[in-house]
């Protein structure tokens, strides 16, 4: 199984933004891609691929629309209409979207954290994990906390995640 971690979904009003922007040729170039702004173009082509499975990314700023608490539902949408998406990377900051999440999704959707600070909070409320920038620094530390927690030794993953 290969995973496809999409990262660059833009909600209709940033598209624009993006497309408006000073950068040259910008435009020209997102608009040939339309899975970076269509979520059901991007379903679909993913979706054609059977060995691929789907994590979304849900991430603040630019991704204000999706990453606001009244999405969550969106996001269980996907989850219990689309097959080939298997959890979400959520970096809104919000563990009460987090959780409405976890409750509206099949019990087998990932929650993967994506802010480092809240990882240990959403392993939690049932997060599986973390798509993490430290762990390219600290790698080691950011692994030992996901597996002690999973093991059952809080205080040595709060160890690691206050450290």
């Amino acid at each position: 199984m290969r995973i496809d971690a999409y990262t660059h979904f833009f909600p209709a009003k940033y598209f624009q933004a993006l497309v408006d922007s000073k950068v040259p040729d910008i435009g020209k170039r997102v608009r040939e891609v339309p899975a970076i702004h269509d979520i059901e173009t991007r379903r679909k082509v993913v979706d054609s691929f059977p060995d691929y499975k789907q994590i979304i990314c849900v991430a603040l700023p630019p991704i204000g629309t999706w990453a606001s608490p009244d999405k969550a539902e969106g996001i269980a949408r996907l989850a219990n209409d689309c097959k080939n998406i298997i959890g979400v990377k959520e970096a809104s900051g919000s563990l009460d979207q987090m959780q409405t999440i976890k409750t509206l999704c099949p019990k087998e959707f990932l929650l993967l954290s994506g802010d480092d600070a809240l990882t240990l909070p959403v392993l939690s409320i049932g997060g599986v994990g973390v798509i993490s920038v430290a762990a390219n620094i600290i790698p080691r530390d950011v692994v030992g906390m996901v597996e002690a927690y999973q093991a059952g030794r809080m205080q040595e993953a709060q160890e690691l995640h206050y450290n």
